[in-house]
C-alpha cells in the first residue's frame, strides 16, 4: 500500500469562463486506471504579491478598502496581482507605490503560499519593505479606492488577535514575519539587513 496519496490523472481540461482576473477550467480526472472520470473545477489567476511596509517609526502601513466578496470594508496590507512577465519583487515595488505612494530602500522576501490549492493555481508572494515612507501620489486602478493608515506595531498585532485584520493571505504574511523574527516582535535593523534581497527596489538599488 502506498504511503502517500496518489496524484490523479487528467483526462481532459476545458475552459469554462474567462473573467480577466481569473479563468475557470473544468477538469476530468481519474484516480485509478479504468475508473470513470470525475469532474473538478480549477481557477487560474495571476500570482499575487503582498507587502508589509514598515516606517522609520516602526509603524505598519495598512489600507482599508471595500471588498465585493464579503461586501464589507477590510483592513489589509498593500498588494495586488503580478503582471505577465513581471518578477514578484518588481511587482511589490510597483503595487506599494500605486496603492499608497510609499517607497522603501530595503526589501526582504518573507515567503510565498499557495492561495488555495484545493481549486486555485496561483501563489501569493510576501515582502517586507523596511524604512518605508510616502514619496509620491497614489495611482489607483479605475475602480480602486484605498485609505492608508500607519498603525503602531502593538496595535497591528492586536488587530490580528481580535480578527479585525483577517484577510487570509495577510494573516499568512504575518505568519512569515513571526517565522523569520522569532515571534510577533519588531526586529532590529541588523536582522532585516541580514535578509535583504537582490534586485530592483523603490530606490533603484
Amino acid at each position: 500500500m502506498s504511503t502517500t496519496p496518489r496524484p490523479w490523472s487528467v483526462v481532459r481540461t476545458e475552459q469554462v469562463a474567462d473573467y480577466r482576473i481569473f479563468r475557470i477550467e473544468r477538469i476530468s480526472a481519474t484516480r485509478n486506471p479504468g475508473d470513470a472520470p470525475a469532474s473538478f473545477v480549477r481557477v487560474h489567476s495571476p500570482d499575487w504579491v503582498n507587502i508589509i511596509a514598515v516606517s522609520p517609526q516602526r509603524h505598519i502601513a495598512l489600507v482599508q478598502q471595500y471588498r465585493h466578496g464579503t461586501q464589507s470594508l477590510t483592513w489589509e496590507i498593500p498588494g495586488g496581482m503580478i503582471d505577465a512577465g513581471e518578477q514578484p519583487l518588481s511587482a511589490g515595488v510597483r503595487e506599494l507605490a500605486e496603492e499608497t505612494g510609499i517607497a522603501a530602500p530595503l526589501w526582504v522576501r518573507l515567503g510565498s503560499v499557495d492561495v488555495n490549492p484545493a481549486f486555485m493555481s496561483n501563489r501569493c508572494h510576501t515582502f517586507l519593505a523596511w524604512d518605508a515612507t510616502v514619496t509620491s501620489d497614489t495611482r489607483f486602478d479605475e475602480h480602486e479606492e484605498l485609505l492608508l493608515r500607519w498603525i503602531p506595531w502593538d496595535q497591528t498585532v492586536q488587530m490580528l488577535r481580535d480578527g479585525s485584520l483577517n484577510h487570509g493571505v495577510v494573516v499568512a504574511a504575518f505568519a512569515f514575519w513571526a517565522a523569520h523574527f522569532n515571534g510577533f516582535r519588531m526586529p532590529d535593523p541588523s536582522e532585516v539587513r541580514a535578509l535583504l534581497v537582490d534586485g530592483p527596489t523603490a530606490t533603484g538599488r
